[in-house]
């Protein structure tokens, strides 16, 4: 192999890797605590049944996340900067109060799964607090850091280690019904609903 091509080949398995960190990070955003909460709810109340819900919604996350990011990259603006531009202002507002509304929502649902986990493992405390308190330390901490996205990708990567291992683990303890997964991945209304 020449030289040249051998480099290319080095710089290409580092594009990769150094992508793998924006990757995690954007994971993480699109699937937190509450989408584990709202999975994990789906499963223990129709067991597999709806898991084709629940690849098509990741399906569907993924490929809006994708889609801004691309166009974004490719406009340099961002999607209400771009409808703003070539719609109007107003349109380009209700769009943005939309997204903020979504986020915020998603953000609920997060600290909803938080302090379901704070209450399963210490029942003795008040999880509202302890809730806002961690937003208003997560507040503080992106708003003071400095270098915060090197610290933001580590804390993904082992945050995303520890997932899957996690997730592993389950999968070992649960036992699962390889055919009730076939049969939950297609699409069908669950007896009862």
């Amino acid at each position: 192999m020449a030289e040249s091509q051998m480099h290319e080949s080095q710089q290409g398995q580092r594009a990769w890797w150094s992508c793998l960190g924006p990757a995690l990070i954007m994971a993480c955003m699109v699937f937190g605590p509450g989408s584990m909460l709202v999975s994990a709810n789906v499963g223990a109340t129709h067991k597999c049944e709806l898991l084709w819900l629940l690849v098509l919604t990741g399906l569907l996350m993924a490929t809006f996340v994708s889609m801004a990011a691309r166009i974004s990259v490719v406009a340099q603006a961002t999607p209400c900067t771009l409808l703003a531009r070539h719609l109007n202002r107003p349109i380009a507002m209700m769009v943005g109060l939309m997204l903020f509304a979504i986020c915020a929502t998603f953000q609920f649902a997060n600290n909803l799964a938080f302090a379901a986990a704070v209450r399963a493992l210490i029942p003795q405390l008040d999880a509202q607090w302890i809730v806002l308190g961690l937003n208003l330390l997560v507040m503080l901490f992106l708003f003071k850091a400095q270098h915060i996205y090197r610290i933001l990708e580590r804390s993904m990567k082992i945050m995303v280690v520890l997932i899957l291992i996690c997730f592993v683990a389950n999968l070992i303890a649960a036992r699962p019904n390889v055919a009730g997964i076939i049969r939950g991945l297609i699409p069908h209304r669950p007896a009862g609903m």
